[in-house]
């Protein structure tokens, strides 16, 4: 895309491209999201564009997955161009994932001014809920073990058996009020 603006790329599969998968040149305010760049010379490409949304896409075995104005800038002597780069998968990147979330512990650095923050570290799965959902389903169902685990350990059967018997205690009394009201 050169000197496009406002645009959406996505749900798109860029394969074997000798030169660039995608490029943005000169072009501002589009969002390039769920794309699958594989096998190409650079995945995506941003170069003198800015405040573009680069957002879950899987670049994937590409020579370089991103490239964002090195020559311009090193040429001229400019700043790179400022775009949010989040939660895409860099089949180059090499950081860690201590706690198994699928997000990198730290980020993948695209130039001086641009990094992406949480970079996955497998490639995504357009097919799945998004992450968030996928998260919040895990934490009931874990919540839900804990309290059963909880419910049917010897310390929670007693507990339960100590709470019925005080419920059936004040039942008896609210029970044997009522009677002698009446």
């Amino acid at each position: 895309m050169w000197e496009s603006n406002f645009n959406t790329i996505s749900e798109n599969m860029v394969v074997d491209c000798k030169d660039v998968g995608i490029r943005l040149q000169e072009s501002n305010e589009n969002t390039l999201t769920q794309n699958i760049v594989r096998n190409s010379g650079v995945g995506i490409s941003v170069y003198i564009a800015n405040n573009n949304t680069i957002i879950q896409n899987n670049l994937i075995n590409n020579t370089i997955e991103v490239g964002a104005n090195e020559w311009y800038s090193r040429q001229w002597g400019n700043d790179y161009s400022i775009n949010t780069w989040d939660h895409n998968y860099y089949s180059d990147y090499n950081g860690t994932d201590a706690d198994g979330d699928r997000i990198g512990d730290t980020p993948y650095i695209i130039n001086p001014d641009n990094s992406d923050n949480y970079p996955f570290t497998r490639e995504i799965d357009f097919n799945s809920p998004p992450k968030d959902e996928k998260l919040e389903h895990d934490s009931f169902a874990e919540f839900s073990s804990q309290v059963i685990g909880f419910f049917t350990s010897k310390i929670g059967l007693i507990i339960l058996a100590v709470t019925l018997v005080f419920v059936g205690i004040i039942l008896t009394l609210v029970i044997l009020s009522k009677r002698k009201k009446a």
